[in-house]
Order: structure tokens, then C-alpha cells, then sequence
């Protein structure tokens, strides 16, 4: 140790010539590039892998995602298309387009959940993969609660337009009794040819207008709601046309309706 020290005493680069001065200078540049050369390498191969992952996986899941989203676009435009058409006829000829579109969604997400668990095994960051491994569970089960919320949409409407039809055959005949009634009270009135029947006809005609004029508003409600709440206030009116039938009917036993 004693001599190693009284070595680097002694050392002093006037004592060392000029030539191994020159040589030194060189090592220590080439030694300087040979790191930075190293470095670089190091580098440039982080690079490549990182640009390695991401063309593997990373650009491959966009795309898929972008696919999914393009299906998913689709398959709303349908159910718009259906949601706006007025008869069950044209909801029944658009119904297989609509579940096409539904079913490539589901299709697009299942090759996508199966495309990166092919990626899992090889990604070399296990947090980054689970990470992305919930975000598409994640989308999995929003991509369904969208499709079974929205699945029944079409029979729903459906089995409006049909009750509609029910309901407008409904308001055609009653509306067709409550004329051929008139047309029987005047007939009555003509035939009786008395003042107090006269009155009666007149009466029972006043209570079956405030019934028509009820039901005519009901039908035109469009919430069940309020049409039914509409019917319901109807109750008297019906009850006080019955009354006014009745006198009618004690009077002149032949009314038929």
C-alpha cells in the first residue's frame, strides 16, 4: 500500500511525454464513443421492442376497438330506423337487419376478448395487461347491458301498434252503436209523436253527446294514463245515458239496441 502511494506521488503527467499524452487523449475519446455507441444500442433496442408492442397489440386493439364502436354505431341507426316506423308490418320486415347488426357486436367483442388472450402470455408488463384485461370486461358488460336493454324494444312496439288497431276497432264500433242509437230515438220520436217521449228522446240524446264527446278525447290521450282515466270519469256519464234509457225503454218496451 505504502509503495502504491508513493507511486501516485511520484506520478505527474510532466514526467509523461508528449506521444503517450496524444495516446492517452485518444483512448479516452475512443472509450467515450464506445459508451455512447453502447448506449445508443441500448436505447435503439428499447425502442424497437416498445414499437414492437405496440405494433402487435396495441395498434391491433384500436382497431378492433374501432370496429366494435363502427358495429355498435350500426346496430343504434337500426333501432332508430325501427323506433320511427308506425306499423308492425314494417317493424316485422326490419327485424332481421336489426338482430344482424346486434349479433356482429357481440361477435366483434368476442374476438376481441379472444384476440388479447393471445396477447396476455406474451405481454412482458402483467399489470399493464390486467389493467387493459378489465377495460375490455368493462366494455363487455356495457356492450350487453345496452344490447338487452334495447333487445325487447322492437315487440314492445310491436304490441303497441296492435293494441292501436284493437283500439281504434274498438272506438269504430262503439261509435257505430252510439249512431245507430240516435238514429233509433229519432225514429222513436217520430213514430210516438208525444211531447213527454219527446222530452225523453231529448234528454237521453244530451247524456249520450257528453258520452261521445268523452270518449272521443279519451281516444285521442296518447298515455294509457290518462286515456284510462279518461274512462273512468266516462263512468257517470254511461251511468246517467243508462237512466235516460231506461225511462225511454218503460215508455216504449220495443227500443232494441
Amino acid at each position: 500500500m505504502e509503495k502504491l502511494k508513493q507511486l501516485f506521488a511520484n506520478f505527474s503527467l510532466r514526467k509523461i511525454s508528449l506521444i503517450v499524452r496524444i495516446y492517452i487523449s485518444f483512448a479516452i475519446v475512443i472509450a467515450f464513443f464506445l459508451a455512447s455507441g453502447s448506449l445508443n444500442t441500448i436505447l435503439q433496442s428499447s425502442i424497437d421492442r416498445s414499437y414492437s408492442a405496440v405494433e402487435k397489440e396495441a395498434q391491433p386493439l384500436v382497431k378492433r376497438a374501432s370496429d366494435i364502436e363502427s358495429k355498435l354505431m350500426l346496430a343504434h341507426q337500426s333501432l332508430l330506423s325501427i323506433l320511427s316506423l308506425r306499423t308492425s308490418d314494417e317493424i316485422n320486415l326490419a327485424l332481421p337487419e336489426f338482430n344482424k347488426t346486434r349479433k356482429n357486436v357481440l361477435e366483434e367483442v368476442k374476438n376481441l376478448k379472444t384476440f388479447y388472450k393471445g396477447l396476455v402470455a406474451l405481454n412482458e408488463n402483467p399489470k399493464q395487461a390486467a389493467e387493459i384485461s378489465q377495460k375490455i370486461d368493462v366494455l363487455d358488460k356495457k356492450v350487453n347491458e345496452y344490447l338487452q336493454s334495447t333487445n325487447n324494444l322492437p315487440s314492445i312496439l310491436t304490441h303497441f301498434y296492435n293494441d292501436m288497431i284493437k283500439v281504434r276497432e274498438l272506438q269504430d264500433g262503439i261509435m257505430l252503436k252510439l249512431n245507430m242509437m240516435t238514429m233509433e230515438m229519432y225514429n222513436a220520436k217520430a213514430v210516438a209523436a208525444d211531447g213527454y217521449i219527446d222530452r225523453l228522446v231529448n234528454l237521453f240524446l244530451a247524456e249520450k253527446l257528453k258520452v261521445e264527446t268523452t270518449l272521443t278525447a279519451a281516444f285521442k290521450q296518447e298515455k294509457s294514463v290518462e286515456i284510462l282515466n279518461s274512462f273512468f270519469a266516462n263512468q257517470l256519464n254511461i251511468k246517467a245515458l243508462r237512466t235516460r234509457f231506461e225511462d225511454l225503454f218503460y215508455e216504449i218496451p220495443s227500443l232494441e239496441f
